[in-house]
């Protein structure tokens, strides 16, 4: 099925809107919070365009002093995403709790870099 959508991306107070269609009906956000690496930041838009309703993207928080190196591609980040959810506190919910459950070893909690819903 094709569908017609018009696409947000908001980082940083940024909103950057790429739509698909002129007779695009509804935008689709999705909100980055964070820094992300540029790789990871193309399949969260690749997600987003693809769900529908209020959708979060969760992982584990680096621990203090880690980073992750952006330029090696063998780099790894375990997410949990949500989808279809009626409400934003719903997806978030769901994500995190889905992160929280499959932690990795060495990891204590879970971040939401993006959150993605129609305006």
């Amino acid at each position: 099925m094709i569908t017609k959508f018009a696409f947000s991306i908001v980082v940083a107070g940024f909103a950057i809107t790429a739509a698909s269609s002129a007779m695009a009906q509804d935008q689709r956000v999705l909100r980055i919070q964070g820094e992300v690496c540029p790789t990871f930041k193309d399949t969260m838009i690749d997600w987003a365009g693809k769900i529908d309703g209020h959708g979060t993207y969760a992982v584990p928080a680096l621990p203090a002093g880690a980073s992750v190196d952006c330029s090696d591609a063998s780099t790894f980040v375990p997410t949990s995403r949500s989808w279809g959810y009626d409400d934003q506190k719903a997806a978030d919910f769901a994500a995190l709790s889905h992160c929280q459950e499959t932690l990795p070893d060495g990891y204590k909690a879970c971040v939401i870099v993006g959150q993605s819903f129609d305006r």
